[in-house]
């Protein structure tokens, strides 16, 4: 396998819209449904024991409105080159590199660590919603430190990637805003070797 260096890469982090609409869609159906069922007399809500008043399902129909109207936002966003993106720094070596220190620099854009993707609304009644994906896990020793996001800047250091592995620079997820041509460098100094290149945004997206 050809040697690929150090390398980062940014990957597309947006929620899936069509999947999401479908779940607001019958959440909303459920809410509804149970709402109507619900007796007008119930004084408290006990979500353990499946005890809900009408006013705890007409709150979840409004939290669900709400992610709908913030899902056609972020959708529009993308679509126009405001971009969630996770980016993933990659040891492309057939040997462990440690100490890595690296650094993405932004050029006719910016980050905006402060943008937030829309999540799904905790269900009523304690269910889980799966809305949350797992991080990754890391293997012993591996520690990330010295972490600094700027407008124009991302940087951290990686104590250890293993052969052909890799790691998230950062532990969040990043709105880019590329609306107006951006251009995102790398630079990585490591035990190994030192390298710097494109990241290039994702196809669709760029």
């Amino acid at each position: 396998m050809k040697d690929r260096g150090l390398s980062v890469e940014a990957r597309l982090d947006a929620p899936d819209y069509a999947v999401e609409r479908r779940y607001i869609a019958m959440e909303l159906a459920l809410a509804r449904r149970e709402m109507e069922n619900t007796r007008h007399w119930v004084p408290f809500s006990y979500p353990g024991l499946g005890i809900l008043k009408r006013s705890d399902w007409q709150k979840y129909i409004h939290e669900l409105e709400k992610y709908s109207r913030e899902l056609d936002r972020s959708e529009q966003d993308v679509r126009e080159g405001l971009l969630p993106l996770i980016f993933m720094v990659e040891n492309g070596h057939d040997q462990p590199v440690q100490n890595l220190r690296v650094k993405v620099a932004v050029q006719n854009g910016q980050v905006r660590p402060k943008h937030k993707s829309p999540t799904r609304p905790l269900r009523v009644d304690g269910a889980p919603n799966q809305a949350n994906t797992p991080p990754l896990k890391r293997s012993w020793g591996f520690s990330r430190r010295r972490v600094k996001i700027t407008a124009h800047t991302v940087e951290a250091e990686l104590s250890r990637l293993e052969a052909r592995d890799n790691a998230h620079l950062v532990s969040q997820t990043l709105h880019v805003d590329a609306r107006h041509g951006a251009r995102l460098h790398f630079e990585i100094v490591s035990s190994r070797t030192d390298d710097q290149g494109e990241v290039k945004l994702p196809a669709h997206a760029a």
